[in-house]
Formats: C-alpha cells, sequence, structure tokens
C-alpha cells in the first residue's frame, strides 16, 4: 500500500474471538498480536481537505470565486498539492 493510501490515523484492534474485537493494547503491538484497520480518511484525503481549506479561505469573496470556480479549480489544484506533499515526503 503507498504512503498516500494509508489511514492518517489507524485504528489498532486485536481480535479476541469469532467476531470480537478490542483496540490493542501497547503489549498487543509489541508482540505484534493485533490488525490494523486502514479505516477512515487516507493521508493523501487529510492533505487535500486542508489545502482545499486553505485554498478556500484565501480566496477573495466576490463572483470570481464562486462555488464553480472552487470545483473547477481549487479542488483540482489541492489534490495537486496534496500529491506534491506526498512525493516529497518520500524522498
Amino acid at each position: 500500500m503507498k504512503n498516500a493510501d494509508q489511514p492518517i490515523t489507524p485504528t489498532v484492534y486485536r481480535k479476541i474471538g469469532e467476531n470480537e474485537y478490542r483496540i490493542a493494547s501497547e503489549k498487543d503491538i509489541r508482540e505484534n498480536a493485533y490488525l490494523s484497520t486502514t479505516s477512515g480518511l487516507t493521508k493523501r484525503e487529510y492533505f487535500a481537505l486542508h489545502l482545499l481549506q486553505g485554498l478556500c479561505v484565501q480566496a477573495i469573496p466576490g463572483p470570481h470565486n464562486s462555488p464553480e470556480r472552487q470545483k473547477t479549480e481549487l479542488v483540482p489544484h489541492a489534490i495537486e498539492l496534496a500529491d506534491e506533499l506526498l512525493k516529497q515526503l518520500e524522498k
């Protein structure tokens, strides 16, 4: 799994029964007796979300900053920036 696709805050569980799980303890983790889920926001989604938030705040309100512009320009730009950030973090 690529770094970008990993969860920003992974949830770590230990299986305790057929269909029962509990949050893994530090001891479980030290002993590798746990399962880590991949649920929640990915790092890519998390970074893009915050970059988009910043781009929207920076934009001056008015007709040139319509919801349509945000959708067609700002959202793709935020995703592009998130991908670049992840690429730089891989170095």
